[in-house]
């Protein structure tokens, strides 16, 4: 088929354009909007048949045709997208869409058109895959932390050292560490939740910019395609920017937490640090270097999260723009839910890198030691009247003339040295620094709420995991459930001739 014979099923060809689109316009613009047509193409379809519907309770579809509109769209629902073939030069989805019910239902498919705008019906689309996609979303998030804190239970009292700037700063224990990155995850769900509700408002029915005259019911439309609200303002449910921007911020601030534990487990995994190794299935080796095995899981979230950013940056330049106009949705369509996609994706891949890890307790332990009870040192001072600044500078002191030793531990004579120094007495003698310093006996003493006391690590495992099994319960019992499959049955339902065929 020549670009001239297709092109004549292009909207307006005929009428409004004397001509259809160019080969470079079908080449670039109209190609790029049907890339996104694995992701639209089956929304779109129940977007169809609720319209139909709407503009058959509202009586605008006459009787002699209204079998054949429906038996159509129920036909053309049934086609995969591998069935059909979509031509660039006719445009998007929508308009492929039209040219294939136009051949299924000649007498009818017209009537579909009434009272709503193309972008209404790829919107709607957008929509209807962006709420599965952040329901899903939202559940493998809900999942990654509930494995997060089984780990953490598991290894609340394996001993390991805190860091900051990549070096050792106090004795912590792997749970209370895990909790630390699972903690914002939790704050994630709840942004999430935010970003459900965004989504989960109809923008069907609003005709144009300004409205319908058409008496179409805008809550019939919203129950039949499972949305629990409607976008208001006609005008604002055919753009609304804030949406695009709640699901690109919350898949951005999820990749976020995911590519730091990521960054820091890829750390963990060299002979330097040496306390974890991932599993053998979330490996790779060296096509050159055999003994190599090359934690490839970690390295795609860390990828993943950076291309996440890109996308981010990228859409979101689109919506600045005046309003009414279409490009910042025309490259919303495709990335938004794919970006969706991979972050529910790398939450399921970071939880079973997790669950799975082998972590080095005999390393970590050994890690903990050294001159990570410095604080503790300093907090003991403080405790018996010894001004703060004094006392940091009596241990700074005693480090400095232990590395000078060559030593990597404080010994009291050390401390005895430097409080000689600045003339004052310790308040403790060299059997109460051994307990001062062991770091198992610091750990005990961490009473402050969401310490990494046993008590706190217990009590935070415990409200991280039910506000996870709050979301993913909410998930489930999603009202959006199960819609396709009622709308389908309505269609059917009114797709039946009354002489019985």
């Amino acid at each position: 088929m020549s670009n001239r014979d297709a092109g004549a099923d292009a909207l307006g060809v005929g009428h409004r354009l004397a001509s259809p689109p160019s080969v470079d316009l079908a080449a670039t613009a109209f190609r790029h909007e049907l890339d996104a047509a694995d992701l639209l193409w089956t929304e779109m379809s129940l977007a169809d048949m609720a319209h139909a519907v709407a503009l058959d309770e509202a009586g605008l579809i006459q009787d002699a045709v209204r079998v054949e509109l429906y038996e159509g769209l129920l036909e053309l629902h049934e086609l995969s997208l591998s069935q059909v073939d979509l031509q660039p030069v006719v445009g998007d989805v929508y308009n492929n869409r039209d040219r294939i019910l136009r051949r299924l239902s000649p007498d009818a498919a017209g009537y579909l058109h009434a009272g709503r705008a193309r972008r209404e019906a790829t919107t709607l689309a957008w929509q209807i895959r962006c709420r599965h996609e952040v329901l899903a979303l939202r559940g493998g998030l809900a999942d990654l932390v509930v494995a997060m804190t089984n780990v953490a239970e598991d290894a609340a009292d394996v001993l390991m050292p805190d860091f900051t700037y990549l070096h050792r700063a106090h004795p912590t224990t792997l749970g209370h560490y895990l909790l630390g990155h699972s903690a914002p995850m939790v704050r994630h769900l709840s942004r999430l939740r935010v970003a459900l509700d965004s989504v989960d408002a109809s923008p069907a029915g609003s005709g144009s910019t300004n409205g319908s005259r058409l008496p179409i019911d805008r809550d019939r439309l919203a129950a039949l395609l499972g949305f629990r609200a409607k976008i208001v303002h006609t005008r604002d449910a055919m753009w609304a920017p804030d949406v695009v921007l709640d699901l690109l911020s919350g898949c951005l601030q999820v990749m976020v937490s995911i590519d730091r534990l990521a960054e820091e487990l890829q750390l963990w995994t060299t002979e330097p640090f040496a306390f974890v190794e991932i599993g053998d299935d979330q490996s790779r080796t060296s096509v050159v270097m055999p003994h190599k095995k090359n934690p490839y899981s970690l390295t795609y979230l860390r990828g993943a999260a950076r291309h996440a950013l890109g996308t981010v940056t990228g859409v979101s330049a689109t919506l600045m723009t005046a309003t009414g106009q279409p490009d910042n949705r025309t490259f919303a369509y495709g990335e938004v839910p794919r970006l969706l996609k991979t972050t529910t994706d790398s939450c399921g891949l970071l939880a079973a890198v997790v669950r799975d890890a082998r972590f080095s307790t005999e390393q970590m332990e050994r890690a903990a030691g050294g001159f990570t009870a410095s604080t503790e040192l300093c907090d003991v001072m403080s405790l018996h009247g010894i001004e703060n600044r004094i006392g940091h500078g009596v241990v700074g002191t005693a480090v400095r003339i232990a590395i000078e030793a060559g030593r990597d531990h404080l010994e009291y004579d050390d401390l005895r040295t430097a409080a000689d120094r600045v003339g004052i007495e310790l308040p403790f003698g060299g059997d109460e620094m051994a307990s001062i310093v062991d770091p198992r006996r610091q750990l005990e003493r961490r009473v402050t709420e969401g310490g990494a006391g046993a008590d706190q690590i217990a009590s935070m495992i415990s409200a991280q995991r039910a506000t996870a099994l709050e979301h993913r319960a909410e998930v489930d019992d999603h009202s959006s459930h199960g819609f396709g499959e009622r709308l389908v049955r309505e269609v059917r339902q009114r797709s039946r001739r009354d002489d019985g065929e």
